[in-house]
Formats: C-alpha cells, structure tokens, sequence
C-alpha cells in the first residue's frame, strides 16, 4: 500500500480538474449499480448501444464502457476513485494516448439523471502539466510520486486516466 503524505497546504496554481478528482476518494466499483442504471439512461437518450462495460483491472486506472453510436465507437471513462469521467474515440492498446473529447449531450444527459459522475472537459484532460500539478501529484502519497518518475506524464489526462502498473 502505498503512504500518503502530508495533503499540500496550498493547491494554488493546481489543475481544476486534478483538484476536484484528488478531494474526494471514494471507490466507484462501490456505485456500481448506481453507474450502471445511469449508463444505461444515458444510452438510451442518446440512442447509443453498450457493447462492453469493464470495470477497473491492472494496470488501468479506470473503468470504462464501449458504446456504439451513430458516429461510430467511442468509450466513456470513470476514474476509479473519484466521480468524473470523459468520453475518449477508443481505448487504445496499454501505453498509447488517449484521445479525448467532449460531447455536450451526453455531459446533459448524465446532469438530467443526476448521474453518480460527471464530465471532465477534453481541454482540461489536454492540458500540459504545471510544476504546481506535479507537486500536487507527487505530494499524494510516495506512489504518485514514482510513478511520476517513471512514466513521466504530460498531461492531466495523462495523469487521471492511465495505464501505468
């Protein structure tokens, strides 16, 4: 298990989004009910079919869904720990970038079902990452900080949804 380290005292200069996902840690494999009733509201309104729902194993650091919509396949992410998700065009093998993108309907969709997670925008995932987020990061705990040695991420979504071991 990896040891926490003292929380920053100032998030200043930190990512949004790295913020908002590291508040608050709460297992989402334990909604899962609650994510599975809404993913299938939300599929249904935007006419989309679930072809596979995959819940978190090694090394992914989150879950995710393939649907099939009228523009073709796409994958909606869950962070493990936390309530956000992101729509990505696949899910590529282990190691390659993920591509992101946002799709207001969907974003409206999961708002009008007060659906157990809501949406990270690409722009944020997309962002390089500060000196600021990678303090952050690393301050979380001696894990997060050798994993950013390691794997040496670029963005936040680098660092939200990952493939790292």
């Amino acid at each position: 298990m990896a040891k926490k380290r003292s929380p920053s005292p100032n998030n200043e200069g930190v990512s949004d989004a790295l913020a908002r996902i590291y508040a608050t840690r709460v297992p989402q494999i334990d909604l899962k009910q609650e994510i599975m009733s809404a993913l299938h509201s939300i599929a249904r309104q935007q006419r989309c079919a679930i072809k596979n729902f995959h819940w978190q194993t090694y090394p992914l650091s989150f879950h995710w869904v393939e649907l099939d919509g009228a523009e073709g396949q796409f994958s909606l992410l869950i962070e493990e720990g936390s309530p956000f998700a992101a729509l990505c065009r696949a899910v590529p093998p282990v190691g390659e970038k993920l591509d992101f993108f946002d799709d207001q309907s969907f974003a409206e969709a999961a708002d009008s079902i007060q659906a157990p997670f809501s949406f990270i925008p690409a722009a944020s995932l997309g962002k390089d990452l500060t000196a600021a987020d990678r303090a952050f990061v690393a301050n979380l705990s001696d894990r997060h900080a050798s994993d950013l040695k390691y794997w040496k991420p670029e963005t936040v979504g680098d660092v939200v949804f990952n493939f790292w071991d």
